[in-house]
């Protein structure tokens, strides 16, 4: 039974009439309780075709604002009676996805695909037609949202358990995907790639913008460089010069994650220099100090007339 069945008889609004009707479009694949056991392995060898992102690519390509609404999710257009079915289409998919057969890098981009549709569940279903930001909804980070492989899984199940293969969230300190007292070590399932951190989207303004199409494993790659270059010529939220021997960085970079950034490169310059825009004067200097910008968690919401103006130009196009 739905548990927004007793709260709609005592008049408890209409967050859970969403609700109940996003269940009964993905009743294929009801919600469980979170597991503890870690994640399968990838596979190594005899593995599977690519999965069919399809339906999360469908979903992306109708809902996110590219080139002419930056950093745009046009969610009204979902919530309140609004197309849900590419969306629940592929969590329906995500459901019965056998994690084993994949490889590395398919299983690297389905992971993040997940973690971005559940995510955007979480604010059709829970957040609210006035909603304004994701930090609203409570429980947000680890409440079940999304099946995966037959496991009921939160957001911080997938980016941290799977993703990051490091179950310890560095904002909050607490450990996730084990019951408490009873804290495991995921198996490594990926080396820690800094780039992800641009794959997965907290549905807020200042998360690197929600990619336009779905990733896949044969692009992931070429996708994650390309979204993290466009993150770090950002001046708003990823990466700007003030001065000639200060930067601002993004709280994701500079605070938050900082150690999975240094991992792969000789420390976090290092890698700015990687990926940062080639003009900035305070990427060459050596000793130039680095802090972080204040993080906004306004939803990464498109505005209604913005909204109107890209589907305009779309049906010109």
């Amino acid at each position: 039974h739905s548990p927004c069945l007793l709260g709609n008889l005592l008049g408890d609004g209409q967050d859970c009439v969403m609700l109940f009707t996003a269940v009964v479009a993905a009743g294929a694949c009801p919600l469980g309780q979170r597991l503890s056991e870690p994640w399968p392995q990838p596979c190594t060898q005899n593995c599977s075709d690519p999965f069919d992102h399809s339906s999360w690519d469908s979903w992306l390509s109708s809902h996110v604002g590219s080139r002419v609404i930056k950093d745009g999710v046009r969610y009204a257009t979902v919530n309140y009676g609004g197309d849900h079915s590419d969306l629940y289409a592929y969590l329906d998919a995500l459901c019965s996805v056998d994690l084993s057969t994949l490889p590395q890098k398919e299983y690297f981009a389905l992971m993040m695909n997940a973690y971005n549709a559940g995510a955007v569940r979480l604010i059709v279903e829970h957040c609210g037609e006035d909603c304004e930001s994701i930090s609203s909804v409570s429980p947000r980070w680890d409440r079940p949202i999304v099946v995966v492989g037959g496991r009921t899984a939160s957001l911080d199940d997938i980016e941290h358990g799977a993703i990051r293969s490091d179950p310890k969230n560095p904002m909050s300190g607490t450990l996730v995907g084990a019951p408490v007292g009873h804290p495991f070590i995921e198996p490594n399932l990926f080396p820690v790639d800094p780039r992800l951190h641009v794959g997965v989207n907290c549905a807020s303004r200042s998360c690197p913008d929600l990619h336009s199409e779905a990733f896949t494993g044969a692009r992931v790659d070429e996708q994650l460089d390309t979204l993290m270059r466009a993150f770090l010529a950002d001046e708003t939220k990823g990466l700007a010069c003030a001065g000639s021997t200060e930067m601002k960085v993004s709280k994701i970079i500079a605070a938050w994650y900082a150690d999975d950034f240094r991992g792969q490169f000789c420390d976090l310059a290092c890698f700015l220099r990687e990926y940062g825009p080639e003009d900035l004067r305070c990427l060459t200097d050596s000793n130039v100090r680095i802090s972080a910008f204040a993080y906004d968690w306004a939803l990464n919401s498109a505005h209604a007339a913005g909204a109107v103006f890209a589907l305009l130009i779309a049906l010109v196009q």
